[in-house]
């Protein structure tokens, strides 16, 4: 399996450095949060990260056992388009486990209500 030459958020460094030892509110953790989903919901992001990690689509293909058009089509769709367990796999080939959470939203009538 491929491994990653850097970790996945270098170009969120700046963040990291910002909030290191600050006591940030719920309400700013939230803003940050989704300013990083709005980044990361950017079509291209599976290319993006891979890239930023310094491994080939050829890499990736291999560690899948798929061809590198097959990354390079799955790289080109809508994250909202993949299934789960191919992303899952995806982020293995890079040297990650994905790990995914579930907050509620702020704006569901279902979670204002008692």
């Amino acid at each position: 399996m491929a491994k990653a030459s850097t970790p996945i958020d270098t170009r969120f460094d700046i963040v990291d450095d910002l909030l290191d030892g600050v006591d940030v509110s719920d309400d700013q953790m939230a803003r940050i949060n989704a300013h990083l989903a709005r980044l990361l919901a950017d079509d291209d992001v599976l290319r993006a990260i891979r890239i930023e990690c310094g491994i080939a689509q050829k890499a990736v293909a291999a560690d899948l056992g798929v061809t590198a058009s097959a990354i390079a089509q799955l790289e080109a769709r809508s994250l909202d388009t993949v299934q789960l367990g191919t992303v899952r796999r995806y982020f293995e080939a890079l040297g990650y486990e994905l790990t995914v959470s579930v907050a509620p939203l702020e704006t569901s009538p279902r979670h204002n209500s008692s």
